[in-house]
C-alpha cells in the first residue's frame, strides 16, 4: 500500500508542476540563511505573485506525512497569469528524486547562502528560547538563557545533540544539490543573503537581471501597504522563527557578530569547519 502511495504522490507532485502556466521560481536555502526575507523581497516584484509558498515539504520532512502534503501545501498556488516563488529548506526537500522533480521544474534554482556560523548559531539560539518557554522542558532554563546572553553554547551538546541534529544544518544537502545542478549542467544561481542586505540594491538588481526581472524599488521595503504575511502560512507554530522578519518593513542591514567555532558544541566544530570553507568557494565564484 505504502508503494501504491508513494507512486501517486509522484505523479500528483509531476502534475502539480505540468498543469500550471508558469514555471515556478526556488529558493532552496539552509535553516535560518534570511530566506524568508528574501522571499519578501522577490515577491515584491510585479513578475512574481505577491504571495510565496513557504516551505512546502516541512510536514513531509518533519511530520511523517506522505509527500502528497506537499501538493496540498501547495495547493492551487501555483496557478496564476504569473509565476509563483516557492521557498524550501536544502534538508526538507533533500537531495534525492524528489529535489530533482522541483528543480527540472523550476525557471533557475536559487541557492541562497550565509556564513554556517551565522546560521547554526541562530538555528541554536531559536532552539534554546523555545526551550526555555516550553512547560514541558525541566532542564535549567537559567543556564539557557545564560547561554544566549554570553553566546556561549560549547557545553550544550547533550541538549542540543538531538533537537538540532547536523542533517538539520542544511550544509550538507545544499552542497549535494549544487553538485547535482554542476553535473546535470542546470543553470543556477547563488545569492549571500549577508551581501544583498548590505547592499540591497545592488545585490537586488543583479538577482533581478540573473532571473530575467526588471528591478523595482518597492522590492526593498513592504512599509507601503504590501501584505506579507500571507505567504507564511500558518506559522502558529513556529512563530518564534519568524518573529523579526514578520514585523520587519524593509531590508536589514547585517549587524550580527560571527562566533568563534570554539563557542560551538563540539559535534558541530568539524562539520563548521568543512562549510566555512564550501560557503567561501561560493562566494568567491559567485563575485567573479
Amino acid at each position: 500500500m505504502r508503494k501504491v502511495v508513494a507512486v501517486y504522490s509522484d505523479t500528483q507532485i509531476e502534475k502539480m508542476f505540468d498543469d500550471v502556466e508558469h514555471s515556478p521560481y526556488i529558493i532552496f536555502a539552509p535553516p535560518r540563511s534570511c530566506s524568508t526575507m528574501i522571499a519578501q523581497v522577490l515577491t515584491g516584484n510585479t513578475g512574481i505573485q505577491d504571495q510565496h509558498v513557504h516551505e512546502p515539504c516541512d510536514k513531509y520532512a518533519h511530520k511523517g506525512f506522505s509527500k502528497l502534503s506537499i501538493v496540498t501545501s501547495i495547493g492551487d498556488k501555483l496557478i496564476g497569469s504569473k509565476p509563483a516563488l516557492i521557498k524550501e529548506m536544502t534538508f526538507q526537500v533533500g537531495t534525492g528524486a524528489l529535489f530533482k522533480k522541483f528543480v527540472a521544474r523550476c525557471k533557475k534554482p536559487i541557492f541562497l547562502i550565509r556564513d554556517p556560523r551565522l546560521c547554526i548559531e541562530s538555528r541554536i539560539r531559536m532552539i534554546l528560547e523555545g526551550l526555555i518557554s516550553s512547560k514541558e522542558f525541566d532542564g535549567d532554563k537559567t543556564m539557557l538563557q545564560e547561554a544566549i546572553r554570553i553566546k556561549e553554547y560549547s557545553g550544550l551538546d547533550e541538549i542540543l545533540a538531538s533537537r538540532f541534529p547536523i542533517r538539520h544544518t542544511g550544509w550538507g544537502a545544499l552542497e549535494e544539490q549544487i553538485q547535482y545542478c554542476v553535473d546535470s549542467k542546470i543553470k543556477y544561481i547563488v545569492v549571500d543573503s549577508t551581501r544583498l542586505r548590505a547592499e540591497p540594491e545592488l545585490a537586488t538588481r543583479r538577482l533581478c537581471l540573473d532571473l530575467g526581472l526588471d528591478f523595482e524599488e518597492d522590492m526593498l521595503s513592504w512599509d507601503g501597504g504590501r501584505d506579507t504575511s500571507k505567504g507564511f502560512g500558518d506559522l502558529s507554530e513556529q512563530s518564534l522563527w519568524y518573529e523579526r522578519v514578520a514585523s520587519s518593513t524593509r531590508v536589514e542591514r547585517p549587524t550580527e557578530k560571527i562566533l568563534d567555532i570554539k563557542r560551538f558544541p563540539e559535534y558541530f566544530r568539524t562539520h563548521i569547519e568543512k562549510y566555512i570553507s564550501f560557503y567561501n568557494k561560493l562566494i568567491l565564484a559567485y563575485s567573479e
